[in-house]
């Protein structure tokens, strides 16, 4: 009996990104430039080569857990960040689901990042929790992630609020004088 290449590649390449969590954050930057780089019309296959395998590699492996469920999560938001720049909401909601996995991570992966990446990747993951549609199947892990992240999306905007407030007051007394 022989396995063939392919069931090889297909059996080994979840096993090696599983073992080798910056794999996760390279092929997400690297499908992320690609995405960006595609002409529209090719954009919904890329999507579909590129970015739906390879979350779904991310979620299989944040839900067996283990000890490189941590570096898994800070690859996957690191590489995340070349999505930013997409602003392509179907993309953010397949990241979100991703991380949803394990929704208490997600969010300590999230505080752990300087403060401009945690919140650029908080707001980006919170519109993609946001744009599932009732009926989706992935509609409830979703909720649970924007349930976990709600203390620091909360944070996050009393924070922007306060600076808004600073800045306004400050802009105020420069031009009276």
């Amino acid at each position: 009996m022989s396995i063939g290449l392919c069931g090889i590649a297909w059996v080994g390449g979840p096993l090696w990104a599983a073992e080798n969590p910056s794999h996760f954050e390279s092929e997400l930057k690297s499908a992320g430039a690609a995405l960006r780089q595609a002409p529209l019309p090719e954009y919904p296959g890329l999507l579909d080569q590129r970015l739906r395998p390879l979350l779904r590699q991310v979620r299989a492996s944040l839900v067996e857990g283990g000890p490189k469920a941590e570096a898994t999560m800070r690859g996957v938001l690191l590489g995340a960040r070349e999505l930013l720049a997409i602003e392509d909401v179907e993309a953010a909601m397949l990241i979100a689901y991703a991380v949803s996995a394990d929704p208490a991570l997600a969010v300590r992966g999230l505080r752990a990042l300087p403060e401009a990446d945690r919140e650029e990747l908080a707001f980006y993951l919170f519109a993609g929790t946001s744009s599932c549609g009732e009926g989706d199947p992935r509609k409830p892990s979703l909720l649970r992630l924007e349930l976990a992240m709600a203390p620091l999306l909360d944070e996050l905007i009393v924070k922007a609020d306060e600076e808004a407030a600073t800045d306004a007051h400050a802009t105020g007394n420069h031009s009276r004088k």
